[in-house]
């Protein structure tokens, strides 16, 4: 009798193990490829073969959307907010096949590229809100006069750096073909100054280069409420310029005119010191009055400003 006990306890430790094993071949896993943003609500990431997998995608008004699985192009249907979203949405249902699986989201049913954020696209490090003292604007020109000039706005207030700092979230998208080669138009640069670095986030007619690639920027623009300063540099296509003494012998050849940051000459009475001398840039002569202040000659009036940035014209 103890014999027989044993030899059906041998069996059923045996079948046991078996049957464990098994008993979760009907689970897969789903994997859900979003390059649209569409996706409202997260999924699971394993589903029962045979379940019906529900998929809640943001509602857009030109565009058809839905998801790809195996190849099969599924448009969604708009549903009634009350009864699966938050607000209005498009939603789409499958059944879990009985393998593991892909679904992608589609507009008109392309998949899109990825998306990425400037803080990867840029290489910039994580830094801390609290690092940042000051951030940058500039309102730039491309493809005008030379000479022509850009806007600057510096901000220290807690809500300027605030709406810069978020820029580093906002996403672009690899682009593929040469729609970013423009002749003309604009280009916006942010930058977030610490005590050590400083961070830079130049857009281009809408695109970001970096590397030699070019990516489409997705995000906002925005403008500072608080600015602390606003000012001017010049556009330049050949930044070198020459400087030379009143009495019109050389100094030297330098590089940076654009880097040069000025506001107009903010006091009414301007010293009687002789000029130190003249640059001659693409774009004309620019007059020195003194390390910090130069003017144009424009007719009977002469129109001075200041130099507000680090650079000034200490070589004379």
């Amino acid at each position: 009798m103890k014999k027989l006990i044993f030899k059906m306890l041998t069996i059923i430790c045996l079948i046991c193990p078996l049957t464990s094993c098994n008993s979760h071949d009907n689970i897969h896993k789903l994997e859900v490829v979003d390059n649209w943003e569409l996706l409202m609500h997260p999924l699971e990431d394993e589903y029962e073969e045979g379940t019906i997998v529900e998929v809640h995608l943001a509602f857009r008004s030109g565009p058809s959307v839905g998801i790809i699985l195996d190849d099969e192009i599924i448009v969604a249907q708009g549903e009634d907010a009350s009864r699966t979203c938050e607000t209005y949405c498009d939603v789409v249902r499958f059944v879990m096949p009985n393998k593991d699986t892909t679904i992608y989201t589609h507009q008109n049913g392309e998949i899109g590229n990825p998306r990425f954020t400037l803080k990867n696209v840029l290489n910039i490090p994580d830094i801390n809100i609290n690092e940042i003292n000051k951030v940058k604007l500039v309102n730039g020109h491309i493809g005008v006069a030379p000479g022509r000039m850009n806007e600057i706005k510096y901000s220290s207030n807690e809500e300027d750096i605030s709406k810069v700092f978020k820029l580093l979230d906002s996403k672009v998208v690899l682009e593929t073909g040469d729609n970013w080669a423009v002749t003309g138009g604009n280009f916006v640069e942010y930058s977030l100054l610490t005590c050590d670095n400083r961070y830079d986030i130049r857009i281009t007619n809408d695109y970001i280069s970096v590397n030699k690639k070019h990516y489409k920027y997705l995000g906002d623009y925005i403008d500072f409420i608080y600015p602390d300063l606003q000012a001017n540099s010049f556009v330049t296509y050949i930044d070198t310029f020459e400087a030379y003494r009143s009495d019109g012998s050389r100094i030297g050849e330098f590089e940076g005119l654009s880097e040069y940051e000025f506001i107009k000459y903010p006091y009414d009475v301007i010293t009687e010191n002789m000029p130190k001398g003249y640059l001659e840039t693409e774009f004309g002569r620019i007059n020195v009055h003194l390390e910090n202040v130069f003017f144009f000659e424009e007719g009977n009036m002469d129109t001075y400003y200041l130099l507000v940035g680090e650079k000034t014209f200490s070589f004379f």
